[in-house]
């Protein structure tokens, strides 16, 4: 075999694996898995959790410079998109709101539905029925906070949306609990911009309801809820978004 025939073949492994590399996106995004750095998309950035900065009881996530219209999106500890959306359903989400960003601006966080839909904004503090809201059980201890439930997908539609937090003690057993619910605001840490989560006061429920308002911004994440028992021992409860 002379010697260009074996240079020409000794070659060719080396431009196969060339070709498939190039293939693959540089930043490539799916619903579910780890990515390395914020991924931007039209109208929308997804954190990468893997790269968060906790401060106390606040994380920190980077984005980079981004617009006020776009979308930040923080997924799900596995990597996966809040709510159950895929990439199809996050486009179609952001689509609806530019499509109709006259009208939904609204000051309220809504329901982020797995099919890239948006809920209604709650009309009242605490729902009627059980049927007017998802309710989720959370259970606590005077000795401290009892570390984060997690409650349904929402979505903010601007950078002054707030999202509820509404929640409540065990009915006939004399409990009082305080609650926290995680809010976000952006921001800068140093001297990279990006979003800031943090935990605020949502009340105290004594023997009933309570809830409050906390700021979210243009976020689509799920809501995340923690409680104290003020009363001595165990206490518990549920916690709801609309």
């Amino acid at each position: 075999m002379n010697r260009r025939v074996l240079a020409t073949l000794m070659a060719i492994p080396l431009l196969l694996t060339t070709a498939v590399l190039s293939a693959a996106p540089a930043n490539a995004a799916n619903s579910k898995g780890t990515h390395h750095g914020p991924i931007h998309g039209n109208g929308y950035v997804i954190v990468d959790p893997t790269q968060a900065v906790k401060d106390g009881n606040s994380v920190f996530y980077p984005t980079g410079p981004v617009s006020d219209d776009t979308l930040v999106v923080i997924p799900n500890a596995d990597g996966s998109l809040p709510g159950g959306m895929t990439m199809a359903s996050l486009q179609a989400a952001v689509s609806q709101i530019q499509a109709a960003a006259a009208n939904v601006g609204s000051d309220a966080a809504v329901p982020l539905h797995s099919d890239g839909s948006l809920g209604a904004a709650p009309q009242t503090k605490v729902p009627a029925t059980a049927a007017d809201g998802t309710y989720y059980s959370w259970a606590a201890t005077s000795a401290g906070w009892s570390g984060s439930y997690e409650g349904g997908a929402v979505i903010g539609t601007s950078w002054t949306a707030e999202a509820l937090y509404n929640f409540n003690t065990q009915d006939g057993f004399n409990e009082a609990a305080s609650g926290m619910g995680i809010g976000h605001y952006r921001g800068y840490d140093g001297s990279t911009f990006g979003t800031w989560t943090t935990w605020y006061d949502v009340g105290t429920a004594d023997n009933g309801d309570a809830g409050s308002w906390v700021p979210w911004g243009y976020v689509a994440a799920p809501e995340q809820f923690e409680a104290e028992c003020d009363t001595f021992g165990a206490c518990g409860g549920n916690f709801w978004d609309f």
